[in-house]
């Protein structure tokens, strides 16, 4: 790759708990020394974080090519003002959510084309492809009654996206999978309805992995 550094995403549907273990990946490698940049999607800037509240909020209605080019400008001001600065520096940098969400959410759910996604993607991305996807997996009636559960709601969705129903959902699901199916050397599928422990045992460990492959060291603490 281009870049020194090392770009690991996390992957999954509704209450798979990807940002749970994505700050505690963070928080273990930072622990070991090294240097490590944490961020999401759509979000990670200013814009993104404002295009963020469009495409999670319940007031406007968006056709999935619309919120693709949503979440393609979003990544776009992403990878060139934080992704790949980081890279270039050396960092891991850890992304909850990244492009294959939009192949998932807005390909498998909401049944837009993958090859333009995939035309779109490369001229936004770049070199800043992915080293490791980091798939949380869980049926979609257990993720988003963890939703759920954790809000303390009356089974009101809290954004668009949980809104839209398990069968969309059980479509993200399968979306995911075959991404994982169609480059097996760069996911890891972890199951995701074990304990937090289990799973992060899990996701620590193919992290690692990666970073000794690619012979990323710590720095000095």
């Amino acid at each position: 790759m281009a870049h020194p550094g090392v770009l690991l995403s996390f992957e999954g549907g509704e209450g798979s708990g990807k940002t749970t273990q994505a700050r505690r990946l963070t928080d273990h490698l930072k622990g070991l020394g090294y240097a490590v940049t944490l961020t999401r999607e759509p979000g990670g800037t200013p814009l993104g974080e404002r295009i963020r509240e469009v495409l999670l909020g319940r007031n406007d209605e968006l056709s999935p090519l619309e919120e693709f080019l949503l979440f393609s400008t979003a990544r776009a001001q992403l990878v060139r003002t934080v992704i790949r600065p980081a890279l270039e520096a050396s960092h891991i940098v850890v992304v909850d959510r990244y492009y294959h969400s939009s192949y998932a959410y807005q390909g498998g759910g909401g049944a837009l084309s993958m090859d333009y996604m995939q035309a779109v993607t490369a001229g936004i991305v770049g070199d800043c492809a992915l080293d490791l996807v980091l798939l949380l997996d869980v049926e979609p009636h257990t993720g988003l009654s963890r939703c759920s559960y954790a809000g303390g709601k009356d089974g009101t969705a809290s954004d668009r996206f949980e809104g839209k129903g398990v069968e969309f959902h059980r479509k993200v699901r399968d979306a995911f999978i075959s991404c994982a199916q169609a480059e097996p050397e760069r996911f890891a599928v972890i199951d995701a309805s074990e304990s937090i422990e289990d799973v992060f045992a899990r996701v620590r460990d193919a992290a690692l992995e990666v970073l000794r492959a690619r012979g990323l060291q710590p720095s000095s603490k």
